[in-house]
């Protein structure tokens, strides 16, 4: 799979062009503020560049124009006015160094989630209702979690995962 990137974000002094081919593996080092978080979150589409173009395997993830491009200006078929694809279409994940988790759910309830959110049906459930019910999972069912504590369901947001006996939780960012 070839991974191709070049971005220009002026706010944050960033402009790095790179590529990968199939079969190598790279590693993004350097110190702070050197742009590696800047990189993968570009990739991932959570920021927009001022301009460049990245793709993944041929699939055009954005492509814009610099800012001495004519608006308006078409070169082939793709408009200099640019192309952006959203984050939920690019087939990319960014997952951070303290993974959230919903503390209601059961590990295969949150690993499952991701794919339910997309549209793939749940574990254990009915694919069409029947006698004009609704589809529910069955209290048996071994996806079948607690109902969720009365904070969870307030905040609606998923809490850190304790760390792991032994390892001390560090190094949080916040923005």
């Amino acid at each position: 799979m070839t991974f191709e990137f070049e971005a220009v974000l002026a706010r944050r002094n960033f402009d790095v062009a790179f590529s990968v081919q199939p079969g190598e593996t790279v590693a993004l080092l350097g110190s702070n503020g050197a742009g590696k978080s800047t990189v993968v979150q570009i990739s991932a589409g959570l920021l927009r560049p001022d301009s460049g173009r990245a793709s993944l395997a041929g699939h055009v993830l954005f492509d814009l124009p610099s800012a001495s491009a004519a608006p308006g200006v078409r070169t082939g078929t793709v408009s200099r006015a640019g192309t952006w694809t959203p984050p939920h279409s690019r087939g990319t994940v960014l997952l951070a160094q303290e993974p959230l988790l919903f503390p209601h759910l059961s590990v295969r309830d949150n690993v499952a989630f991701g794919p339910r959110s997309a549209g793939a049906p749940a574990p254990g459930r009915v694919s069409s209702p029947r006698n004009g019910s609704s589809p529910r999972t069955s209290p048996t069912s071994p996806t079948a979690s607690p109902a969720p504590s009365r904070a969870a369901r307030r905040s609606g947001s998923p809490s850190r995962a304790p760390s792991p006996p032994g390892r001390a939780s560090c190094c949080s960012t916040s923005r």
